[in-house]
């Protein structure tokens, strides 16, 4: 039976021959081939913080591109509905009050003038004097 130091010690082994195979230590090879476990373990260290911190920036930055699609896409349809609702106010603001359906009381025709009511007042009087 292994002793749980032996254990370590393969394990620590097989990571630094995993990562002397990837390249990532051929540039401190010679810290590990000097025996320097305490350099090793720090470089180690140092690469799986680089990996942890390289996943998780790679997954906040699907997380803000995804939000960012939602986003705009909400904003182009707030903006579409902005223009229909410029567009029905432009419609609205353009009619004049004789074009409005409903609106017969401010026609040109239908407009009485003083010299109107003074005309129908006398013939109205004489009318009444006549009876």
């Amino acid at each position: 039976m292994q002793s749980c130091t032996d254990q370590k010690a393969i394990k620590m082994k097989k990571l630094l021959a995993a990562l002397i195979a990837c390249g990532f230590l051929a540039a401190h090879a010679p810290a590990f081939a000097a025996g320097k476990d305490d350099l090793a373990r720090a470089l180690i260290r140092r690469r799986l913080e680089t990996q942890q911190r390289s996943k998780y920036l790679q997954r906040k930055r699907d997380m803000l591109q995804d939000t960012l699609a939602g986003l705009t896409a909400r904003v182009d349809e707030q903006r579409a509905q902005l223009e229909a609702m410029r567009q029905k106010a432009s419609l609205l603001a353009d009619d004049t009050p004789s074009e409005r359906p409903g609106d017969i009381w401010s026609s040109p025709e239908l407009r009485v003038r003083d010299e109107d009511v003074e005309v129908a007042l006398v013939h109205e009087k004489q009318r009444r004097n006549r009876a």
